[in-house]
C-alpha cells in the first residue's frame, strides 16, 4: 500500500475531510461542528468516574449542559442524574471577578485535625529530626485551626474542615463558606423488601464525603461561599438562577425517560390478557358473571356481531383463492375453463338493478352472484356490463370475466372464416 493510501499527513486522503468540510456551506459546516463538539464533551462525560455509568441520553444532557453554559467537564458533578456545579466552578467564577476588579482577595485554607501536624507539633529537641522553626509553626497552625473549628462549631468527630473566605470590592467584611465531613456517622433509613417495609437500617449518612473526604470538603466549601458571592451581584445571580433551572429540567427529564423505561420493562414481562366479556343484551357493559379470561380463551364476539361475522366467513370460503394456480375441475355445464370468473361475486356490492347505477341487463351484477353464465349473453349486453363496470371501478373481476369471453368470441368469429375458405 502507498503512503497515501494508508493516510499519512501531508498525503491527498489525509487532506479529504478538510476539503470535503471546505465544499460544505456555512449553515452545514456550523452544524458539522456542532455535532462534532456535542461528541467531544459526550466523550469527556463518559471518561468521568460518574460518567462511565450513565446511559447515552443522560450523557448527551449533561454534554449539551456543559457546552451550553462553557463549562469545564472537571467542574460538573453528577447529583442524582442533575448536573451539579462543584468547587471548581466557583473558584473559577471568583477568580475572574478578581480578575475584572469586582473582588479584592479570596483565601481557602482547612481546619480540620492532622496528624502530621500533630506529630510535627509534639517534637522536642531529643528528636533526631527536630527543626525548630517547622515545630513553632505546627503548633501555631494547629492552634489556628483548632480557634477555626470552635467558630464554625465543628464537631469533635469531623475528619476534614474547609473554610472559604472572598472579600468583595468595597465590603469591609469578607463573605465566608465552611464546610466539615463527619465519615463515620450513620443514619437510619427504611428497609424495603418486594415494596413492603421490612423494618429500619444503618447506612453512611454522607456516602459521598465518605468516600472522597478532602476534595468533597473543599468543593462544597467553595459552593458555599460562591453562593453568597452570587447573591451580592446581579449579573451572577441571574446567571445562576438560569443554570439551576437547566439542570432541574434535565433532571425531571431524565426521571421521566426512566420511568417510561421501567413501564416498558413491567409491560414487556406483563402476561397478555383478552378483553373481558360483555353482556348479550348490552354490548357497552361487562359481565360481571362471566368466568374470568385467560390466554386460551375463546375470543368474545358483542352481541349483534355474529351474523356479520358468519356472513362474512360463508362469503370468504365460497371464493377461490386468485392466486390460487392448481388445476380447477372441468365445469359441469360445459363451458371452457375461462369462465371461471362468471361465477365470482360482485365485491363493490352495489345493487345494479335499482338507483343511479340501474342498467339494463338480463343478470344481476349486485349483491349476489351472476345468475346467467357470461356465454350465454349477447356481445352488446356484455359491452354495456364492461363500460358499466369500468366507470364504477369496482368490478375488476367483473370486467376480466367479460374482458376474456369477448376476446374468446373474436378469435372464433377470426378462425370461422378462413375454415370456411380452406373448405
Amino acid at each position: 500500500m502507498s503512503t497515501a493510501q494508508r493516510g499519512e499527513p501531508g498525503t491527498s486522503v489525509a487532506r479529504q475531510e478538510p476539503e470535503r468540510d471546505a465544499r460544505l456551506t456555512a449553515d452545514a459546516r456550523a452544524r458539522l461542528q456542532k455535532i462534532r463538539s456535542d461528541n467531544a464533551f459526550t466523550m469527556a462525560v463518559t471518561a468521568e468516574s460518574w460518567g462511565d455509568r450513565m446511559t447515552v441520553t443522560t450523557r448527551r444532557a449533561f454534554a449539551e449542559f456543559i457546552r451550553r453554559f462553557r463549562l469545564d467537564i472537571s467542574e460538573v458533578d453528577n447529583l442524582g442524574n442533575r448536573p451539579y456545579r462543584n468547587g471548581y466552578y466557583y473558584r473559577r467564577r471568583v477568580a475572574e471577578m478578581r480578575t475584572a476588579g469586582q473582588v479584592d482577595w479570596s483565601l481557602g485554607e482547612h481546619i480540620g485535625p492532622n496528624k502530621e501536624l500533630d506529630r510535627l507539633a509534639a517534637m522536642t529537641e531529643s528528636d533526631p529530626a527536630y527543626d525548630p522553626e517547622l515545630t513553632q509553626w505546627a503548633r501555631e497552625e494547629r492552634r489556628r485551626r483548632a480557634q477555626e473549628r470552635i467558630r464554625w462549631e465543628v464537631p469533635e468527630d469531623a475528619s476534614h474542615a474547609y473554610v472559604v473566605r472572598v472579600k468583595l470590592k468595597g465590603d469591609q467584611n469578607p463573605l465566608e463558606g465552611c464546610d466539615w465531613i463527619t465519615p463515620a456517622r450513620t443514619k437510619k433509613v427504611k428497609k424495603w423488601e418486594n415494596k413492603r417495609f421490612a423494618g429500619w437500617e444503618e447506612k453512611v449518612a454522607d456516602p459521598v464525603g465518605a468516600e472522597e473526604p478532602e476534595k468533597t470538603v473543599i468543593t462544597r466549601a467553595w459552593r458555599r461561599c460562591g453562593l453568597l458571592v452570587a447573591a451580592e451581584i446581579p449579573e451572577l445571580k441571574q446567571e445562576e438562577a438560569v443554570m439551576d433551572s437547566a439542570a432541574e429540567e434535565i433532571s425531571i427529564a431524565i426521571d421521566e425517560r426512566d420511568e417510561e423505561e421501567a413501564a416498558r420493562e413491567v409491560s414487556a414481562h406483563r402476561p397478555r390478557e383478552l378483553p373481558l366479556a360483555v353482556r348479550e343484551d348490552n354490548p357497552y357493559e361487562i359481565d360481571d358473571d362471566a368466568p374470568g379470561n385467560t390466554r386460551e380463551a375463546a375470543r368474545v364476539t358483542p352481541a349483534g356481531r355474529s351474523e356479520t361475522h358468519t356472513r362474512a366467513a360463508e362469503t370468504a370460503a365460497a371464493m377461490r383463492d386468485p392466486y390460487d394456480d392448481r388445476d380447477e375441475p372441468a365445469p359441469s355445464d360445459g363451458h371452457a375453463a375461462t369462465d371461471r370468473h362468471e361465477m365470482q361475486p360482485n365485491r363493490g356490492a352495489i345493487d345494479t338493478t335499482k338507483g343511479p347505477h340501474a342498467m339494463p341487463l338480463p343478470f344481476n351484477i349486485g349483491l349476489a352472484r351472476i345468475k346467467t353464465p357470461l356465454r350465454e349473453i349477447s356481445n352488446e349486453d356484455l359491452g354495456k356490463a364492461l363500460a358499466f363496470a369500468r366507470n364504477v371501478g369496482k368490478y375488476v373481476e367483473l370486467v376480466e370475466a367479460i374482458s376474456l369471453v369477448l376476446d374468446d368470441r373474436r378469435a372464433g368469429d377470426a378462425i370461422e372464416p378462413k375454415a370456411e375458405a380452406s373448405a
